[in-house]
């Protein structure tokens, strides 16, 4: 016990170290780069539904930006010639490289594919006229993308309701990209987010905000701790999206290691023991840690893959959701030595008596190490697509045995997993 304590002290001290280092090469190359930003927020509307928070969100984006050293472009309650005028000049800073990062709220619409940010003053009788009468995003990516800076990051909390009452009730599309970007929505695609319903920000740009005051988190961290906090504040309704082709990390604050950061020497034994404490939810198989009990909770796929992305179990970050192979592993392998549901039934019948023989009268189809607090009738999510279908995924059951397509709408157990 005393030697394995004294090798997670030198392992903190050697991730502390680390850390530290990457700190001091991303200042050195980084620390001076051009940082520029352009940040619309769009609220009251002529013909549109006026919307509480969207002033607040762009106003308090603005400040927190520019502590942060951004050379701030703003635009409140702009029209279309403005809008345009604005991206214009953006598109000119950003040519002179550095860091590029654009934020609109307000109302926004996906028409055949595409995604629209509406100005104040848009009149739009019918859908087929919101390509005439707003911004395309299409040209802030393309401005955006033809900067040819290393980073560029899009956050559209724009995902409102669709006033033209059509079927799936609103939402942005995704984002085609190129290298070097970052997007983020409010919500998934095709969904529509809360404006709001108390204090001065909507949810998820006020979750926003506050991590990205937070020193020392990478670009990827801050938007994962918004989503965590955004969809479970919600009530698991609003889940935020992003959509990344970045190499490499960027900080809005970097700061120096702090003697909290580095616990101390008089508090290594205490943190010690609370990473062990931990671990004591996870289960080593065949070099992979598995999270153990899984979580007692269904979830469709889409809010299944967020819940690995945002565990943090034994203090780690890099959880994720199986794929098939990785669950079929977890079980009985005499079960998956048959590749068609036939077989596997064959299999099952002629081993009935020795499932009856079974002191508590059930036939287990997982590793013994799974069974305490595994969920009845479980089946699991797994992160491999079915046939090519992007609607469904393979999920694998652990009560009956064997293994199904689902559709990512349907609702199943969740067990998630790190290490390749």
């Amino acid at each position: 016990m005393k030697s394995t304590k004294i090798l997670l002290i030198l392992l903190l001290l050697t991730l502390f170290a680390q850390a530290g280092n990457e700190r001091s090469i991303y200042r050195k190359e980084h620390g001076k780069e051009k940082k520029v930003a352009l940040v619309i927020g769009n609220k009251n509307y002529t013909h549109f539904n006026r919307l509480k928070n969207t002033l607040h969100d762009a106003e308090d984006m603005r400040d927190i930006l520019s502590a942060e050293g951004f050379d701030v472009l703003y635009l409140p309650d702009g029209d279309l010639k403005q809008m345009e005028k604005i991206v214009r000049k953006f598109s000119y800073k950003l040519k002179q490289g550095g860091v590029g990062f654009f934020y609109y709220s307000g109302h926004g619409l996906e028409v055949d594919g595409q995604n629209y940010l509406i100005p104040v003053d848009a009149d739009i009788p019918e859908e087929n006229e919101v390509k005439y009468q707003s911004l395309a995003m299409n040209m802030v990516v393309d401005k955006m993308r033809e900067s040819r800076n290393r980073l560029n990051i899009i956050v559209l909390d724009a995902c409102r309701s669709n006033p033209f009452g059509r079927d799936g009730g609103g939402g942005l599309a995704q984002i085609n990209h190129a290298k070097g970007m970052y997007i983020a929505f409010a919500t998934a695609p095709n969904e529509v987010a809360s404006d709001g319903v108390s204090g001065r920000n909507g949810l998820f740009t006020r979750y926003l905000i506050t991590n990205i005051k937070t020193p020392n988190l990478t670009l990827n961290q801050v938007f994962k701790r918004t989503r965590a906090s955004v969809y479970w504040e919600s009530g698991e309704k609003q889940l935020p999206w992003t959509s990344s082709s970045v190499i490499g990390d960027f900080y809005f604050r970097l700061e120096p290691l702090s003697g909290s950061d580095m616990a101390g020497a008089s508090d290594i034994q205490t943190h010690t023991a609370d990473v062990e404490k931990k671990r004591k939810g996870i289960t080593r198989i065949d070099g992979k840690m598995w999270q153990n009990p899984p979580s007692q909770k269904r979830f469709t796929w889409d809010k299944a893959v967020a819940y690995c992305e945002e565990l943090t179990l034994g203090g780690y970050d890099d959880w994720r959701l199986p794929d098939r192979d990785e669950l079929r592993g977890l079980g009985n392998r005499e079960l998956y030595r048959y590749k068609s549901y036939d077989g596997w039934e064959k299999w099952f019948e002629s081993h009935k008596g020795e499932r009856l023989k079974n002191a508590k009268g059930d036939f287990h189809f997982i590793r013994r190490e799974f069974l305490e607090g595994m969920p009845t009738l479980s089946w699991f999510w797994s992160s491999s697509i079915y046939k090519n279908d992007s609607s469904r995924t393979w999920g694998v059951g652990f009560s009956f045995g064997g293994d199904y397509w689902y559709n990512k709408t349907d609702e199943s157990c969740v067990l998630c997993v790190r290490g390749q």
